[in-house]
């Protein structure tokens, strides 16, 4: 198996933080965003792959038996405090190998590098863990609430009031702030937070901001904690079946109608629940993508593709 160093501006941000973003342990930030659980990693027992954060500037030279990743999760295009991306762009750091990026939504490979959209890694860890990953106890139909606004920051906050003002007229609509006390010791990559949203039928999810690929952790958070989202984010439609989530920019009366049917309904709502979640070509593009990393990979450090 590869070893993986995490810089310390990676692990004050996503392992030491007890923030609601930290993973916590190591192994499940490995395993959600570089895909440790692939068994591809196995033949490369003498590579370390070091991975940083995109507020680091200097990341150090490239070395034969090293593989530099470059990580963020968040939007480039949309705000400009993000120092690696503002001194090098997208790719113009020749010490990185390995891009994950949040706001691409193509594969880019060249002899130098690979970028890669972390929502194709999220992807693959929903292919692969969406039946374990789950809330411990699923609760019956009638004793779940309604719905929970599970982004209630200022961003895009008139989106959400209206949301929340026109699902209040089917049900009560909370807000993930009265949980707070509660919700704030949880990291959200936990099955205990998975608990929490599967108390509620529906949950409404709302990026920060817009962009091609840039589709986070909210409405995948959704799938996982069996609760159907209510997703307004940049174009959900191009990877997700639209059984599976409710289009927050569709028409208001055509969001109404449906959250009314699946609400009054609970064979339709368990149906909704079941369905596929990826589109079929996505899952296949993501296999495929996944592929071209592993094999960008090999050739990186002259292990035999398999």
């Amino acid at each position: 198996m590869a070893s993986f160093a995490l810089s310390t501006e990676m692990r004050k941000l996503l392992i030491d933080s007890h923030s609601y973003i930290s993973f916590q342990k190591i192994s499940d930030f490995l395993k959600w965003f570089l895909m440790s659980f692939d068994k591809r990693y196995n033949k490369y027992k003498d590579i370390t792959f070091n991975i940083y954060d995109i507020q680091e500037e200097d990341i150090p030279e490239r070395k034969d038996n090293v593989i530099n990743v470059i990580f963020c999760y968040e939007n480039c295009y949309h705000y400009d405090h993000y120092k690696h991306f503002n001194k090098y762009g997208d790719f113009g750091d020749k010490n990185v190998d390995i891009y994950l990026y949040n706001h691409i939504n193509d594969i880019t490979i060249t002899n130098e590098y690979i970028a890669l959209p972390l929502i194709y890694v999220r992807m693959m860890f929903l292919k692969t863990f969406y039946n374990q990953f789950k809330p411990s106890v699923i609760l019956p139909f009638h004793k779940r609430k309604f719905c929970i606004l599970l982004t209630p920051n200022h961003r895009n906050a008139d989106i959400k009031q209206s949301l929340c003002n026109m699902l209040n007229t089917v049900g009560e609509c909370h807000s993930l702030t009265n949980y707070m006390p509660y919700v704030r010791a949880l990291s959200i990559y936990t099955q205990d937070f998975l608990n929490f949203i599967h108390n509620f039928k529906f949950c409404i999810v709302c990026e920060n901001s817009t962009g091609k690929g840039y589709i986070t952790e909210k409405i995948f958070h959704g799938f996982y904690g069996r609760c159907i989202p209510i997703y307004w984010g940049t174009n959900p439609e191009e990877y997700f079946d639209n059984d599976c989530y409710i289009d927050a920019k569709k028409d208001i009366n055509d969001i109404i109608r449906r959250v009314r049917l699946l609400n009054d309904n609970m064979s339709l709502y368990n149906k909704a629940l079941k369905s596929d979640k990826l589109k079929s070509n996505v899952k296949k593009r993501t296999t495929n993508y996944v592929s071209q990393f592993f094999d960008y990979i090999d050739r990186r450090t002259h292990h035999e593709t398999s």
